[in-house]
């Protein structure tokens, strides 16, 4: 039989609420504005994680922004990442474009170095990555985030986006699930 995370709230160790992610998502805001006042971006959220990051912060952004999505994957309903797959690329040219990318976390950061990647290559005038989580490696991750992000340790952390086995997005807060967490 499949292992899989359950969510208990009253067990599970709340990382980060509600409360610290609007905190953060406000911050986050504000820098960008303050960045791209005057420009067009393109906000390419990366699916299926980023979705309800990017719902919270697209109306705290007050400069002129096109929305686009990306989805690409190592996990594919895995725990551990294996070869990118592309299953969406961007609808439109990238080319001379101010992009952001958006996603939920940088865990060890391969795919979004190689969406990084992809989008210099296909012409974007700037690449900046924002992720709501931040997960500390004691390995060097391949980029780095150019907005401050929650920080999580090296453990399975699900919530707000981020799923534990498909499930879980939907949880109120970043929660991380101990190993008797695992049925």
């Amino acid at each position: 039989m499949a292992k899989f995370i359950r969510h208990d709230p009253v067990r599970s160790q709340l990382l980060h609420d509600r409360t610290a992610i609007d905190a953060l998502i406000s911050h986050q805001a504000a820098l960008m504005n303050a960045r791209y006042a005057g420009q067009r971006v393109l906000v390419l959220a990366v699916m299926t994680g980023a979705l309800i990051y990017a719902g919270q912060l697209l109306p705290r952004l007050d400069f002129e922004l096109e929305l686009d999505y990306v989805h690409a994957t190592r996990y594919d309903g895995a725990r551990s990442g294996g070869e990118l797959k592309w299953l969406v690329r961007p609808r439109q040219s990238v080319a001379g474009k101010h992009i952001l990318l958006l996603d939920d976390i940088l865990d060890e950061g391969i795919t979004l170095d190689v969406i990084r990647t992809w989008l210099g290559n296909e012409g974007a005038a700037d690449v900046a990555i924002s992720v709501l989580v931040h997960k500390e490696k004691l390995t060097l991750q391949p980029c780095s985030p150019a907005f401050p992000a929650l920080i999580v340790p090296d453990d399975y952390v699900y919530g707000f986006g981020l799923d534990a086995d498909g499930l879980w997005r939907n949880a109120d807060g970043i929660f991380v699930a101990p190993a008797t967490h695992v049925v």
